[in-house]
């Protein structure tokens, strides 16, 4: 794994520009930074980096190796700049910095970091702001600002890089506000319908990791379970003990019947969502607040459509990345759904990428992202940047 440079060095090696800009509902201020090359080209293509869900910083920390490479956006922005590409970054509204600040190293915030960085960090009153429309709203507010670094405000030379939600919000802005940027990059983004991923994050992936571990007719014995635990996503996000056999042994009948259990679930969580106003704190009042309620009530709308569709009529090159070991999508089908309505969308390109997770590394959810993911995205943002130009 490389070595990567710490947040305060990145930005002692890279020249640094501030910015902070009220939001288009003015509930909030954006703040975030643009680094510049060390090189003498004139206008260079800037990219712009959307973090996913979470209450995240600039730096978007999303590992768990204990190095620099979990800061994910960091890392990304490194390996940019190396190659003469300028890099833009935001804190998510009401975050001002991420868990591993060293101010929550003090005594008094040992045994509770976890409520500390929300108290030290999270305004729990613009949290409750963040709606699906203020995501994508506030990706365009910095948009736009960047416009003033390009040719009589020409967006050729910006691109769009999205992680996870950030990728969907990244879709939602260009149906939304039809904007043409340079291209886009969008790593594990929801492709399917919000209600589908929920649905594959409540019960499906469970299903299905069950039938995909080896066995033979139609039986699943426990020894087959400890056989093939290590090898599946399973392993990642849950102990073994939830998939332990009590009987000795699952057969297809329990895992229909452990659907028919999680659909029922689906839609109980659904009328619970449905029954919240909008402007409701989720999942609580401060200091736990993340979002409004309308996020959430996002995932359950029965009328939604496959975020895919956002880029239709689109012509700039957009390269999405999905890793085959990803928890939180099934990627299988959001490929498979690709190719079935690619003749509508030839400008682009899915790279489904063996072994890797949510954020093509190791690990099936979190970071930091394997070398060679990280060298196939850099040359698919080369490739847009420098080529098409």
């Amino acid at each position: 794994m490389k070595d990567y440079l710490s947040i305060d060095e990145l930005n002692k090696t890279y020249p640094v520009e501030a910015f902070s800009l009220p939001s288009r509902d003015k509930k909030a201020t954006l703040n975030g930074q643009i680094n510049w090359p060390n090189s003498d080209k004139n206008s260079p293509s800037i990219v712009l980096m959307c973090p996913g869900s979470g209450l995240h910083n600039r730096d978007y920390l999303v590992g768990e190796s204990h190095t620099n490479s979990d800061f994910v956006f960091l890392t990304l922005a490194q390996e940019l700049l190396e190659s003469g590409l300028a890099v833009a970054r935001y804190d998510c509204r009401g975050v001002s910095s991420h868990r591993r600040d060293a101010r929550l190293n003090q005594p008094e915030f040992i045994v509770k970091k976890d409520l500390a960085f929300l108290e030290q960090f999270i305004d729990a009153d613009i949290r409750g702001t963040v709606t699906p429309l203020s995501q994508y709203d506030d990706i365009f507010t910095i948009y736009d600002y960047l416009t003033q670094y390009t040719a009589a405000g020409d967006t050729t030379n910006i691109l769009l890089l999205g992680h996870s939600e950030g990728g969907m919000n990244i879709s939602r802005l260009i149906k939304h506000y039809r904007i043409r940027p340079q291209g886009v990059v969008l790593i594990s983004p929801p492709l399917l319908s919000m209600p589908d991923i929920m649905q594959w994050q409540l019960y499906e992936r469970e299903i299905t990791w069950l039938k995909n571990i080896p066995h033979s007719n139609g039986i699943i014995t426990f020894d087959d379970i400890k056989k093939g635990y290590g090898n599946s996503p399973h392993a990642f996000i849950s102990t073994i003990s939830k998939i332990i056999p009590y009987k000795g042994f699952w057969d297809y009948h329990d895992l229909e019947n452990a659907r028919a259990e999680g659909m029922k679930n689906f839609e109980d969580q659904r009328a619970a969502a449905m029954a919240q106003h909008d402007d409701d704190p989720w999942p609580a009042p401060a200091p736990f607040t993340q979002y409004a309620y309308a996020w959430w009530k996002q995932l359950f709308a029965p009328d939604a459509t496959p975020e895919l569709f956002n880029l239709k009529n689109t012509t700039f090159p957009v390269s999405i990345f999905l890793g085959t070991m990803d928890t939180q999508l099934d990627n299988q089908k959001q490929y498979a759904f690709f190719i079935e309505h690619r003749h509508d969308f030839p400008n682009i390109e899915i790279s489904l990428l063996e072994g890797v997770g949510h954020t093509l590394g190791l690990h099936a959810l979190m970071g930091p992202m394997a070398d060679e993911c990280m060298e196939k995205m850099m040359h698919a943002i080369h490739r847009i940047a420098v080529n098409d130009r």
